[in-house]
């Protein structure tokens, strides 16, 4: 390949960069004009999160100081710090769901696992 021809690829792609970081005639916004700027669903969603992410973060913690076979003081003590981890990790990852309904609904079926788990559950026996 030929000193030109190094050249003539840069500027080409130097080029494309610059239209392409251009807003052209017929860019629209983000956002309509008549649309609110937070979407509707995003309070089902948050919601969501901040509730069922708290019970199920509580309940993970519950099933994990019950099932561990570790000293009680240390799994207890896991089990309070796994609470704000779950938690979060869920409000998170609540926005991923298509809408609100999906994600109360997924969110209220890993709750009602867990706390079936919890209170259904037996801890294994320790010798």
């Amino acid at each position: 390949m030929t000193h030109n021809t190094v050249q003539t690829r840069e500027h080409t792609r130097e080029k494309t960069s610059e239209h392409s970081s251009e807003p052209s005639s017929d860019h629209r916004s983000a956002r309509s004009p008549g649309e609110p700027p937070i979407q509707r669903h995003w309070w089902a969603k948050t919601i969501a999160g901040a509730v069922l992410g708290l019970s199920l973060g509580i309940a993970t913690g519950g099933v994990y100081s019950r099932f561990s076979s570790g000293p009680p003081m240390l799994t207890s003590q896991i089990a309070m710090w796994m609470v704000a981890p779950v938690w979060m990790t869920v409000l998170s990852l609540v926005f991923l769901f298509r809408n609100g309904w999906r994600a109360w609904a997924w969110l209220l079926a890993a709750n009602a696992a867990a706390f079936a788990a919890l209170f259904i559950g037996r801890p294994l026996p320790t010798f």
